[in-house]
């Protein structure tokens, strides 16, 4: 492929993976290690299959509403194949609260970090989940 001056590394050209209407939107959520990997599959009907095979491991979107200390609410996608030890990660990186601290509720319940979303029966794709975020020194 020909270097395009941009999204380049090692002479591999990423400027083709832009979305287009024809391409899931799943691709959005694809890091570029998995980008290299289907990259290196020999056609396109191999790149096609490992991309559902990623779709699937990582499951459908889910909207999470997230109850922050403070009192304010932040509302965000996430796939439900999430670790909740990501999410943590998310909270600490956009709004500031250490992953040591934090304890996440679900309906009453702790939501323990070893645990994917799709892990949590009460976690539902079709409506908003409400996630409580409190800090251990509550």
């Amino acid at each position: 492929m020909p270097y395009c001056g941009e999204q380049c590394l090692s002479g591999i050209c990423y400027s083709s993976w832009k979305l287009t209407s024809e391409q899931p939107t799943e691709l959005s959520n694809i890091g570029m290690a998995t980008r290299l990997e289907l990259d290196a599959l020999p056609n396109d009907k191999l790149r096609e299959m490992k991309l559902r095979e990623l779709i699937e491991e990582n499951g459908a979107d889910v909207k999470v509403s997230l109850e922050l200390p403070d009192g304010t609410q932040r509302t965000q996608l996430f796939k439900m194949g999430t670790l909740v030890s990501y999410l943590k990660a998310y909270i600490e990186k956009n709004f500031g609260y250490t992953i040591k601290n934090q304890v996440l509720h679900l309906n009453g319940h702790e939501m323990l970090d070893p645990l994917c979303l799709s892990d949590i029966p009460t976690i539902k794709e079709s409506e908003i989940n409400f996630i409580k975020v409190t800090t251990a020194n509550e």
